[in-house]
């Protein structure tokens, strides 16, 4: 029924036979996952195929949806390293400026609906005035990453100005990209099947780094349009700013053996598909860059 499904679409299998798509759609990945990347292929729009697929093969499918769960791997340990190393900060500051119990009371009590709501038997303990266990840490501990991202925007809306005499901690205008990517990783959501999608913002300070380091500026304008790439370079840019030189250096390695060895080994299999070819060579130029970052 699936491959018939996929031979009504004109998918060929060419490359990948029917017999042993069938497998991998049974073994490995669902027919629903694999299609979702059929967006970015071209379709015949004018002639009776309308709605048909021009020239793609299962296998494109197949081995796309392979470097997006790799991606996504990559991605998901960075958002996490990010995350632990701004609780860090967060936690480090409110006890230099000794508000860490006087700002989780006042943030609790600012949105308390919302925070029974989804936290009301943990939250049970924080107003309980035990010492021991209404901490900021232990707080942390228990809410989602999106929850997190609000109590971190609350706090330096505070306290920013008093700590680095801005208005905002440098890290908060990234967290959107991170909560994003998070959310996706974390719910094995595929990421490249949005490269068609633009939301037409840059962030100032990654275009402004990349285009110092020789991207020039349609390259940028094409790329950091896309929403899954802008959010990815956005993560990489945070990523290599604020964790440690060690933490760089290794992530750094991962990133070039997946964009430079794994990524390359498919390269033929994709070299009609522009939108990626585009995605493709952005990468390998932002992975050049940061990896000189830390040497």
């Amino acid at each position: 029924m699936d491959i018939e499904y996929l031979k009504k679409l004109n998918v060929k299998f060419n490359i990948i036979d029917e017999k042993e798509a069938a497998n991998l759609i049974s073994s490995e990945y669902p027919l629903n996952r694999l299609i979702e990347f059929a967006s970015i292929f071209e379709q015949y729009k004018m002639t009776d195929k309308q709605g048909q697929f021009v020239n793609l093969e299962f296998a494109q499918l197949y081995y796309l949806t392979k470097i997006d769960e790799r991606l996504r791997h990559i991605l998901m340990k960075m958002c996490l390293e990010i995350e632990q190393k701004i609780k860090y900060i967060l936690i480090s500051d409110s006890i230099k400026l000794k508000v860490a119990r006087t700002f989780l009371t006042e943030y609790i009590r600012s949105d308390y609906d919302y925070l029974y709501r989804h936290y009301s038997k943990e939250l049970d303990l924080f107003i309980s005035g035990d010492e021991n266990v209404y901490t900021l840490d232990k707080f942390l501990d228990i809410i989602t990453f999106g929850t997190f991202v609000k109590l971190v925007r609350a706090f330096y809306q505070q306290y920013a100005q008093e700590i680095y005499h801005k208005k905002h901690a440098s890290f908060e205008q990234y967290l959107s990209s991170v909560h994003h990517i998070r959310n996706k990783a974390a719910h094995n959501v595929t990421l490249l099947s949005e490269l068609n999608e633009k939301r037409g913002l840059l962030n100032p300070q990654v275009s402004e780094y990349l285009a110092k380091h020789g991207i020039n500026s349609k390259t940028l304008k094409t790329n950091l349009s896309r929403t899954i790439v802008f959010d990815i370079t956005s993560v990489m840019h945070l990523y290599c700013n604020l964790l440690s030189r060690e933490q760089i250096k290794q992530n750094n390695k991962v990133w070039r053996k997946f964009v430079f060895k794994e990524c390359r080994s498919y390269k033929k299999l994709f070299q009609k598909n522009e939108i990626l070819k585009s995605a493709y060579r952005f990468s390998q130029k932002v992975v050049r860059i940061y990896s000189k970052k830390v040497t």
